[in-house]
């Protein structure tokens, strides 16, 4: 462990690309720059592997990575070369999952949450209602970027992971913002 949280340091501090593989999909990884550490999470500003452009926040449990690398592919040379660079979001707190999930809430219109021990290939994205010691109700927005009528709760216990910020969380929004205008019109 002690080897990855050096690593995951060493990548911040020099501002290079890397790779984080976790104990729910071994053979899998995400990549982009750290952004944030502390004791708990990592938050990388992370890369869409199809565009290579930088694409939202991920902020993971280190006590889930098994394995960091230093990515050697192309991708660090085309966001150089596009001019695009990684971003901290230093209004993100990471302390704790209450106030990881509260700032990013507060700073974004969407919050994508994980339960890969549950559930591993789910994600559940919406806004949050509540946080409470043990658990947080999210109003959840669907694919087709419809909010679902009431909040549904989540253990803290088995959020494993945190995204906000990406191209399809700002488009669900877009969508559900527009639909709300146009509902909002039709009433008037």
């Amino acid at each position: 462990m002690k080897k990855r949280i050096r690593r995951l340091h060493e990548a911040q501090e020099k501002g290079r690309l890397i790779r984080v593989y976790r104990h729910f999909h071994p053979d899998w990884s995400d990549y982009g720059y750290v952004v944030g550490l502390s004791d708990e999470w990592v938050l990388l500003h992370g890369i869409d592997g199809n565009s290579l452009h930088l694409n939202g926040y991920q902020a993971y449990r280190l006590k889930d990575i098994v394995k960091t690398r230093f990515d050697k592919s192309c991708a660090e040379r085309a966001l150089r070369l596009r001019g695009e660079r990684a971003v901290r979001q230093p209004d993100t707190l990471l302390v704790d999952l209450p106030g990881l999930l509260s700032s990013a809430n507060a700073h974004f219109p969407l919050v994508n949450i994980h339960l890969d021990e549950r559930e591993p290939d789910s994600c559940y994205i919406g806004r949050i209602e509540k946080i409470t010691r043990k658990k947080v109700l999210l109003r959840e927005i669907t694919s087709e970027a419809r909010w679902n009528d009431s909040p549904h709760r989540f253990p803290l216990k088995h959020i494993t992971c945190v995204a906000f910020a990406s191209g399809y969380e700002e488009a669900l929004w877009l969508v559900a913002e527009q639909e709300q205008r146009l509902a909002e019109e039709r009433e008037q």
